[in-house]
């Protein structure tokens, strides 16, 4: 357990820097488009009580009212999100691939720890995860900021009030992100943990069986994938209306725990008997 929490620690230590800079990023993106959004619908109201003597109710009448949910579904709200989650798929290769970079490969050292190699494994998986709940965790606490900025920066007469849950309910990314079912929350995160998982594997494979394992590491992440929405695919063509909701979802659990399991096992042979520096 000691050896796991080191690797741990020294996983999140390599990545801090590049980890806040996306954070601040995504930040200054989002807080900055919601500033620009209500800066330029009162500036369009102002030009319009210039031109026209129009009040603020005959304004909204006409041209319609400051929306933050409106605001949310342009690039300045999603696109930071999409950006991080690229990232993140992204590092889930590099992760593992940065070790192997270089004359002096760090992999020698990492996979010559007196411990087992699933340490290292699972170390780099949780950090993964840690990294993806940290994300979602900071959107949390970034919505509120940008809702608060807007109500502040947009007169109440101008705009359209809505509070957090309703935000949220209303955009597609964050009803992924912070669903509002505790089924679908376990589901979610559950599938992505079981996803690495099999990424990893897939890695595995190459690194064990180099051009051969890189196209059974494809094939086997694009089979793991298919396994696991076919009871979705099933009870949507084949047995449509046959299978209750609870009935695909218990399906869909069952086969991610399949895959992620037999994922764990072909890691663990890979790493302890073929994977090599």
């Amino acid at each position: 357990m000691n050896r796991f929490v080191k690797l741990f620690h020294f996983e999140l230590h390599r990545i801090r820097y590049w980890y806040g800079a996306l954070l601040v990023l995504t930040l200054l993106l989002q807080v900055a488009g919601v500033m620009e959004y209500a800066i330029s619908y009162k500036s369009r109201f102002q030009e319009a009580v210039l031109r026209e003597g129009i009040s603020a109710g005959q304004y909204v009448a006409d041209y319609g009212a400051a929306n933050f949910i409106h605001y949310s579904s342009g690039f300045f709200f999603s696109g930071p999100i999409a950006i991080c989650a690229a990232v993140l798929l992204i590092y889930t290769l590099f992760i593992w691939y940065r070790d192997w970079v270089g004359k002096n490969m760090f992999v020698y050292r990492l996979l010559m720890i007196p411990t087992s190699r699933m340490n290292v494994f699972a170390a780099k998986l949780s950090t993964i995860m840690l990294l993806t709940l940290g994300l979602v965790g900071f959107e949390l606490l970034v919505v509120p900021l940008q809702l608060t900025v807007f109500n502040t920066i947009m007169p109440a007469e101008l705009r359209e009030t809505f509070n957090i849950v309703e935000v949220f309910s209303s955009h597609t990314l964050l009803q992924i992100l912070v669903p509002n079912r505790l089924g679908q929350l376990l589901l979610y995160y559950a599938a992505g943990l079981a996803f690495v998982i099999v990424v990893f594997t897939g890695i595995m494979l190459e690194r064990s069986y180099r051009w051969k394992g890189a196209i059974a590491g494809v094939a086997y992440v694009v089979a793991s994938i298919v396994l696991f929405l076919m009871p979705l695919i099933a009870s949507e063509t084949f047995y449509r209306y046959y299978l209750y909701d609870h009935e695909v979802f218990w399906l869909l659990v069952g086969a991610g725990i399949l895959i992620a399991g037999c994922s764990l096992a072909l890691s663990s042979y890979l790493l302890k008997n073929k994977v090599t520096v």
